[in-house]
């Protein structure tokens, strides 16, 4: 039983230690920093409870005891989901503790769960030992048991209740899951009969669910977010982010895309000829931001990096400088727009992390609120121009179609570019999807947007094929109905689709 009860609170514990990066993202993003200070607030409470755990098993050697201690754990966590986001906005709203603000959420809100946790091993061994010769047995046996839960937590948390719960959802789950524990341990003591073990044995199945051209690396690093690779095949440099491209140049063509979808972010002057200031999320080599400086001389250019060795890496290999019209950013997407008061014409997108899977954008900037924190910040004719990687139709589609909903919900008018569409019409296997959303409403067929396109075509907008890019657009009806609205709460980007 108690060895049960040690493997209950270690899979509850380190779920709670992922959910926990959740709770924080939508806040301070989810950058190491973000990961950092939630491993050392477990890490240090597991040593304070384990130590204090032990003091208190010793004056009061009682079952009851332990089923106090796990009862505890109940409203620690109810806490966290009532107050835990608005804490942290709250913390990065204010600077409170500047760069240390994640570190400080955490603490405020995991060191008192994590305390708990770590105080239930050693209660397990005290009540378990009968004499010294056993004691390094039990103790064994009951790290081991508490080490497997640990490991279920995690994997439970990863692969089962994010991409499947809310986050509210997930920690009320959490919560009564420690609630039951609590009662179950209180019935076994009191009755001692075999009755109580289904109870725990139940919980614990919860927790037990399913669980080319030669190529030359010119340089190679591991920085705080990506494994950053610079490869040169003939005269194209890429940078890639682990097994993922990210951007590409022509040395002996700078002006040439070699990716075609960074053409497809020039569409946005289709919808406002008059974009004088510009945002852009995600640097990589630097192509768009450049591109955009060089095409268009009226426009002052920001950019949001999160990775500081990913501006050096442009600067470096991608002939990327900034000068009094384009300025660079380190920081976090959604935080840096949190912050800022400026008004943007046009904001670009082409912000994602590598996975297992391939490309992801990170959680916190495909959901409900990002979408309409980013129109706040558009002016009252801005644009949104989002890169998305997905599919259109199939079975592989929710992801991408989940996001369009998300997008949709916030923007009164949204057109959707499959990246060279008509040339490549079938839409089941993965591309990149530019997706352009206004804010004004914008009733535009296929025809107008192109009639447009070709006023601006060589002229404003020199980019080549640009007219050809504008009759991408997709104009079917996209099925929405099964796929849900993306929030702060339930954003499983890295699943849906998988």
């Amino acid at each position: 039983m108690l060895y049960l009860v040690a493997f209950i609170s270690g899979g509850v514990g380190m779920a709670l230690e992922i959910v926990g990066s959740r709770v924080m993202a939508p806040a301070f993003g989810s950058g190491v920093n973000v990961w950092a200070s939630l491993i050392s607030v477990f890490l240090l409470g597991w040593s304070i409870g384990s130590y204090i755990g032990g003091l208190f098993a010793d004056k009061y050697p009682k079952t009851f005891g332990l089923a106090l201690v796990l009862l505890f754990g109940t409203p620690s966590i109810v806490l966290i989901q009532a107050f835990g986001r608005k804490l942290c906005l709250w913390i990065a709203d204010n600077f409170i503790a500047g760069q240390l603000g994640p570190l400080l959420a955490a603490s405020l809100l995991f060191i008192f769960p994590s305390i708990l946790f770590g105080a239930v091993s050693p209660y397990c061994i005290r009540l378990l030992i009968c004499s010294h010769e056993s004691a390094g047995r039990v103790a064994g046996r009951v790290y081991a048991a508490s080490t497997i839960g640990s490991l279920s937590g995690t994997l439970s948390a990863g692969f089962l209740l994010i991409p499947f719960m809310p986050v509210s959802s997930i920690l009320n789950l959490l919560a009564a899951t420690m609630l039951f524990a609590g009662i179950t341990t209180i019935i076994y003591e009191l009755l001692r009969k075999k009755l109580a073990h289904v109870f725990v044995v139940s919980l614990t199945f919860l927790l037990l669910l399913p669980t080319s051209s030669p190529c030359k690396i010119i340089y190679e690093k591991d920085s705080a977010y990506h494994h950053i690779i610079v490869e040169q095949i003939g005269s194209v440099r890429i940078l890639r982010f682990g097994a993922t491209y990210q951007s590409a140049i022509d040395m002996s063509d700078p002006e040439r895309s070699v990716f075609p979808y960074t053409d497809y972010f020039h569409l946005a002057f289709i919808f406002n000829q008059n974009i004088k200031r510009v945002l852009m999320v995600g640097l990589g080599g630097g192509v768009v931001p450049m591109r955009f400086r060089r095409d268009y001389p009226d426009l002052q250019i920001d950019v949001v990096e999160i990775d500081p060795e990913v501006r050096n890496v442009a600067i470096k290999f991608f002939n990327f400088k900034e000068d009094e019209r384009m300025k660079v950013f380190i920081d976090d997407g959604r935080m840096f727009l949190r912050r800022t008061n400026m008004k943007y014409d046009l904001i670009m997108m082409d912000a994602y992390t590598a996975t297992k899977y391939g490309l992801s954008v990170p959680f916190h900037l495909a959901t409900k609120e990002f979408f309409e924190l980013a129109k706040k910040r558009l002016t009252s004719e801005g644009i949104l121009a989002y890169n998305l990687i997905g599919s259109l139709e199939g079975s592989r589609s929710k992801s991408a179609r989940s996001f369009i909903k998300t997008v949709a919900s916030v923007f009164p008018s949204l057109f959707i570019f499959p990246v060279e569409y008509r040339k490549r019409p079938w839409l089941y296997g993965e591309r990149n999807i530019m997706l352009i959303a206004t804010v004004k409403q914008m009733d535009l067929s296929r025809e107008d947007i192109a009639a447009k396109a070709r006023l601006l075509a060589g002229k404003k907008v020199k980019i080549p094929l640009f007219v050809e890019r504008a009759m991408d657009l997709y104009t079917k009806k996209l099925n929405l109905e099964d796929v849900p609205v993306l929030t702060d709460d339930y954003a499983p980007t890295e699943w849906l689709g998988r």
